[in-house]
């Protein structure tokens, strides 16, 4: 297997790789902004419930649902983080491959281009030898 075609694969699963991470963080900062909203919900129940003296023994759950969503935001804050990270050095190692496939390219339409030249200098020496004016 020759380089660029190496290189054109390797591409190919960097790429893929991307995708999958920004997928998965999507998925995390969905699940983070639910966490979130919940909180609010809760702080807002509480707000109402404190208003209402009947609602008032629902306040400890409140509590309780509002001090778990900060636990869990978190938790999915610093997974997000961290996906968010994954994010980045895929996207890094994508761009390499991407300028790595580039150069190949260059170098091989380089060596394309002098072979051509090449073979016109020897029909130009070729055609001068050749001539029957001379």
């Amino acid at each position: 297997m020759n380089r660029e075609k190496l290189i054109t694969r390797l591409l190919s699963l960097r790429e893929t790789r991307l995708r999958e991470e920004v997928a998965e963080l999507k998925a995390r900062n969905a699940a983070l902004r639910q966490i979130e909203r919940t909180r609010g919900d809760a702080r807002d129940a509480a707000a109402v419930t404190i208003m209402s003296a009947a609602d008032l023994r629902d306040l400890g759950l409140i509590g309780e649902v509002r001090a778990g969503s900060i636990k869990e935001a978190n938790a999915a804050a610093t997974i997000v983080r961290e996906a968010s990270d994954r994010v980045v050095s895929a996207n890094q190692r994508a761009r390499a491959m991407r300028s790595a496939k580039t150069a190949v390219i260059r170098a091989r339409d380089g060596q394309h281009e002098r072979a051509q030249e090449h073979d016109a200098d020897q029909f130009q020496s070729w055609k001068r030898g050749n001539d029957p004016q001379r």
